[in-house]
């Protein structure tokens, strides 16, 4: 069975539903959890707060009303 322990306040979980990111966050502070299955550790949760940033990169240059027509 999946454990999930929170390194920030140390609200406990146990669950099938750690397998999937939507619950391998903290219910209190949004921590990404700690998993482990059988007192081995898996990794640490997925947490909105933590999540790789994206950006799309915007145009190099401003078309002129020229260029358009």
């Amino acid at each position: 069975m999946l454990q999930g322990k929170c390194p920030n306040c140390g609200y406990e979980c146990v669950g099938w539903g750690l397998q999937f990111p939507r619950h391998q966050s903290c219910a209190r502070c949004g921590t990404g959890l700690q998993i482990t299955r059988d007192g081995k550790p898996l990794g640490t949760g997925y947490s909105p707060f933590t999540a790789e940033k994206e950006s799309v990169p915007g145009p190099s240059t401003t078309p002129t009303k020229e260029s358009r027509i």
